[in-house]
């Protein structure tokens, strides 16, 4: 009976671990982008982290002037891409990568794709709902 116990209540805290990892990196991100050729400033990210783009923390994304996107943690590495309208009116990806642990993210980088890697720059993340 004491075994029994036992398992009840580890999986109990089992659950209750993961329940409370959900959504760790939901919110609105401050991030500021320097050294870019043409996007240098200050950006809102938004995240929405509910498992629904294949890892238990990713989501949509959205950022002002995109079209949205979506973001995934992967170990311990933020991906967020996000489709924007391409100078030539084709599909072009904005794409920030940043270290990410336990609900924080890193300094990390911004990238601009137009069929071929067209602009970068360092990208900053302030504390979440700091936007």
């Amino acid at each position: 009976m004491n075994k029994l116990l036992a398992i009840a209540a580890v999986v109990a805290l089992t659950v209750s671990a993961h329940a409370a990892a959900a959504g760790l990196y939901s919110g609105r991100w401050p991030v500021t982008v320097t050294m870019s050729q043409h996007y240098n400033g200050a950006h809102c990210l938004v995240l929405i982290d509910d498992g629904s783009a294949g890892f238990p923390h990713s989501g949509s994304a959205s950022l002002t002037g995109t079209e949205g996107g979506e973001f995934q943690v992967i170990g311990r590495t933020l991906l967020v891409s996000l489709q924007v309208v391409g100078s030539g009116e084709e599909v072009a990806t904005y794409v920030f990568s940043a270290p990410a642990r336990d609900g924080i993210l890193g300094e990390g980088v911004w990238g601009y794709v137009q069929g071929e890697a067209a602009d970068s720059g360092r990208a900053v993340f302030g504390n979440r709902g700091g936007c």
